[in-house]
């Protein structure tokens, strides 16, 4: 379900007053860009910046003054590196749900650590932290945005309790992680939901290492004759294999590079995320799918036992095959630039699609799937029990192919071959490799060895819009 729809207003509502609409139950990889508070002319948060910076500035103060390890001023800095996630916000990259996971005291204190040798290699300034995301392990955009949410919460309360009232949704007060907070209130789902400003949003990548320290680079003649004299002229290339705790010795070895990319931070102007394209399909992807199966129904019958059940799922995915090849929904694959979108995009479709059609026809049967990511799980509430999964991969992925062939041996000892379907989805051309796929499964078949059900999507061929001899190349089931 849409935010707007829980909270029973238009997703353009919600937008002209500043909050960003989202799908409840699905992780999303939008996230509060602390940068963006620099720049923001929302009335809430005008301020927030500066009490983000003190915050920090106040754990650097603690840092620096902390001669004694495990001391009470190392425990005091640490205490304040540790941020719960807050559950009403639905923002993440966790795998397996979207209340987040904070930062935790372990967490904390590696980053306290880190602090601390960078403080002493002669860089003291708080936005260290929020580049934590470049060299330290195990935090990433989440956190960062976790980290900011906990420091501004009192400005994000505040905007909830002006957009409720603007928009005349009911909001409650509430306590979480001990703070007290205002969120709008979810009659439809007897919950709250903490609004966040749309403003606040960026699409924060997996990691700004190496591309940042590039970009630097080019400016500033000074770092680049220390990588050049450090990795040779194609410091570029050799650098990309590094990982975080590569780049943490090397900015702790070399803290001219460290302040060149903090200077090269706080005079950057990043922009928000654009919701009204929505280029990274946020959002589209729920809504196309459900606005695909609104326009192309189909009759489902509620199955009255596990072989009908899977059948059931079965016409789901030949659907679904169907919307790709034939309705135009491969769009959705495929960013504007012809690229094809992350695996988990296609994952979320279908689910939206099988969600859609067993809403449609009030089915005992509905899909289930941990944040978007992984297998979706189909599950059956009547009488009798079944587990329907199916595995969706696009052929960009590399492994794909080989993961399936090595899995053939474990789906037979499993004993769950009859209840699994696996979807590739072509976004390329990939003819061989689904070739030698088709020989394998078919020998196995005929063998009588148990293999899943494989049912391939051209997308590739549907984007393209390819010429009539093109058409002639056989993507279908491999179902005999």
């Amino acid at each position: 379900m849409m935010i707007s729809e829980a909270l029973g207003v238009t997703s353009a509502k919600l937008f002209r007053v500043g909050a960003a609409d989202g799908v409840l139950g699905f992780d999303s990889r939008l996230h509060i860009d602390p940068a963006l508070l620099r720049t923001t002319r929302k009335p809430e948060f005008v301020l927030s910046y500066k009490r983000f910076e003190k915050y920090f500035g106040d754990v650097l103060t603690l840092l620096i003054a902390a001669e004694k390890v495990g001391g009470a001023l190392e425990k005091r800095a640490v205490a304040l590196l540790v941020f719960p996630e807050i559950k009403e916000a639905a923002l993440g990259y966790s795998k397996l749900s979207t209340s987040g996971r904070g930062v935790s005291p372990t967490l904390a204190k590696g980053l306290y650590d880190t602090a601390k040798e960078i403080v002493d290699a002669g860089v003291r300034d708080p936005a260290i932290f929020e580049l934590a995301i470049i060299f330290q392990e195990s935090f990433g955009p989440d956190l960062i945005s976790d980290m900011t949410l906990w420091v501004i919460l009192d400005d994000i309360s505040e905007f909830n309790r002006r957009v409720c009232e603007k928009l005349e949704i009911e909001s409650r007060v509430m306590t979480s992680r001990r703070r007290r907070l205002t969120a709008a209130w979810s009659t439809a789902l007897e919950k709250p939901i903490l609004l966040l400003p749309h403003v606040l949003l960026r699409d924060l990548p997996e990691a700004e290492s190496w591309e940042d320290i590039g970009r630097v680079a080019e400016y500033n003649d000074a770092i680049r004759a220390t990588l050049n004299k450090m990795f040779g002229d194609n410091w570029a290339q050799r650098v990309k294999s590094f990982k975080k705790r590569d780049l943490r010795q090397l900015l702790i070895a070399e803290p001219e590079i460290l302040k060149a990319l903090i200077s090269g931070y706080r005079a950057s102007s990043p922009q928000p995320y654009d919701f009204q394209n929505d280029p990274r399909g946020e959002v589209r992807w729920y809504l196309e799918g459900r606005n695909a199966t609104a326009k192309h129904p189909i009759n489902l019958t509620n199955p009255k036992s596990p072989a009908e059940a899977f059948s059931v799922v079965k016409d789901i995915v030949f659907q679904f095959r169907h919307l790709i090849m034939e309705n135009g929904l491969c769009d959705m694959i495929f960013t504007d630039e012809g690229k094809p979108r992350p695996e988990k995009q296609s994952q979320r479709l279908f689910f939206a699609v099988a969600d859609s059609y067993c809403r449609a026809n009030r089915l005992d049967i509905s899909p289930e799937v941990n944040s978007g990511q992984g297998p979706v799980d189909f599950k059956i509430s009547s009488s009798y029990s079944a587990r329907i999964l199916v595995e969706l991969k696009l052929s960009k992925n590399s492994a794909a192919l080989d993961g399936f062939m090595a899995q053939l041996p474990a789906y037979g000892k499993a004993e769950r071959t009859d209840q699994l379907i696996y979807v590739l989805i072509i976004t390329g051309d990939n003819r061989a490799a689904v070739d030698r796929l088709r020989a394998v499964h078919n020998s196995l078949k005929k063998q009588s060895k148990a293999v899943p059900t494989v049912v391939v999507i051209d997308a590739f061929g549907a984007y393209e819009k390819p010429s009539a001899s093109n058409l002639k190349f056989n993507w279908e089931n491999f179902e005999p």
